[in-house]
């Protein structure tokens, strides 16, 4: 892990209620994509997966984001608990 003390002037733009997916995988590599809004921050969207993802099963939790260049997409926040390779969605930086 690479750290760096932060400098709270460099970001030019904050979204303070992002839209958040989350995949809940079930044990047999099926899944379900949610998209979650007005949740109340991230701590809440990883209970709610916790308390939805099947007996066995994983999640992956994203937040949405639809950027003017690049269109819709994803940031990956807590991913890889469920198979990546399964999704078909691209996990290059």
């Amino acid at each position: 892990m690479d750290t760096t003390l932060a400098d709270p002037t460099k970001p030019r733009w904050d979204i303070t209620n992002p839209r958040y997916r989350v995949t809940l995988w079930s044990p047999d590599g099926g899944h379900e994509d949610w998209d979650l809004a007005d949740v109340g921050g991230v701590t809440a969207v990883l209970e709610w997966a916790r308390n939805r993802t099947p007996v066995g099963g994983r999640h992956d939790v994203h937040v949405l984001l639809d950027h003017e260049s690049f269109g819709l997409g994803l940031i990956n926040l807590a991913a890889g608990t469920g198979p990546a390779e399964k999704t078909g969605r691209s996990t290059a930086a």
